[in-house]
């Protein structure tokens, strides 16, 4: 991966991205239309990717590329100075693991 790919996934994830954490683990995920930039995000960082149906929005079909864990702790990390404070924002609140989680980390 080069500086450019880097650049046009924080461009595309700061648009349509979503940077979060479950009571396990952090992932990122988007949900589009197009399939394509979902098939580029999963050739640059792994990934999978599932047809989904987002309700309200024309019944129109919608895919979903996610990752979770170290990979998506890494690209959080790596794109994190591109954001805009507003995404920054979500990428620390991801990265601040549950008090629940740490403790079943340690043992």
């Amino acid at each position: 991966m080069n500086a450019r790919d880097l650049a046009w996934a924080a461009g595309f994830l700061e648009g349509d991205g979503y940077f979060g954490r479950n009571t396990t683990t952090q992932e990122v995920a988007v949900h589009q239309k197009q399939l394509w930039p979902l098939e580029r995000l999963k050739l640059l960082f792994g990934g999978s990717i599932h047809p989904t149906r987002r309700q309200g929005i024309l019944c129109a079909d919608y895919w979903r590329w996610r990752i979770s864990g170290a990979t998506a702790r890494g690209l959080m990390m790596s794109v994190y100075s591109l954001l805009s404070p507003e995404k920054q924002e979500q990428v620390l609140h991801a990265l601040a693991m549950p008090i629940q989680w740490r403790k079943a980390q340690s043992r």
